[in-house]
């Protein structure tokens, strides 16, 4: 993405603009409500925590 000036920015600024939340998705034992995506395909996102993870089974809810 590029600002009004025709200058690309920077993932941590990306993140500012869209309120904290990262483009893309979250890797296993990653957050997926900080990704626009979520969880990365074939992941799975923990019903309280929100943590992805390869399977239901390993949530600690």
């Amino acid at each position: 993405m590029k600002t009004n000036f025709g200058k690309p920015i920077k993932r941590e600024e990306m993140k500012q603009i869209k309120g904290g939340i990262g483009i893309g998705c979250s890797i296993a034992g990653g957050s997926g409500k900080y990704w626009t995506q979520g969880c990365c395909h074939g992941l799975y996102t923990c019903p309280v925590s929100t943590l992805c993870v390869t399977s239901l089974d390993n949530c600690l809810n």
